[in-house]
């Protein structure tokens, strides 16, 4: 076939020159992000935005957030609260919840947004955990179970 055959592209050395070698790779694969009070750092500085507080209704007790910068009200349901509480706060070793749903989102927040740091070390990932933030207080999308029970664990 002519020059555009995909096929004779892959052997041509502009291909092979944009794929990562052995040592990239490996430092790409022993990436542990930030130290830990970094990350509690950064979870304190983009949970500031908002309140979090009890939400009584016929059905329980939910929970009602503040978007201190919008000024508005996003709900959870008690049903939701239960979930959240019962499958993915992080407990002590009594089986206490030692964070509440605000912190859930903002440790998931920053550990999504920390994975650019893999790839640029010198990136400010504020603004993408905070954007994440926002999407998870909002429910405009919400991560699977492993992302929400082991997030920077």
């Amino acid at each position: 076939m002519g020059e555009t055959d995909i096929s004779s592209f892959r052997h041509t050395p502009i291909f092979y020159s944009n794929v990562p070698g052995i040592s990239e790779l490996q430092n790409i694969r022993a990436f542990v992000g930030q130290k830990e009070e970094q990350r509690k750092y950064l979870e304190g500085e983009i949970k500031k935005r908002y309140t979090l507080e009890d939400c009584e209704s016929n059905y329980g007790v939910g929970y009602k957030i503040h978007d201190n910068q919008k000024d508005k009200y996003i709900f959870f349901t008690p049903n939701s609260r239960d979930t959240l509480e019962e499958r993915y706060l992080e407990r002590d070793e009594d089986k206490i919840p030692i964070e509440n749903v605000l912190d859930l989102f903002a440790r998931v927040a920053v550990h999504v947004a920390e994975a650019d740091l893999k790839y640029n070390a010198s990136k400010n990932i504020k603004p993408v955990a905070e954007e994440f933030l926002e999407t998870l207080i909002y429910k405009e999308f919400m991560p699977n179970t492993p992302t929400l029970g082991n997030a920077s664990r």
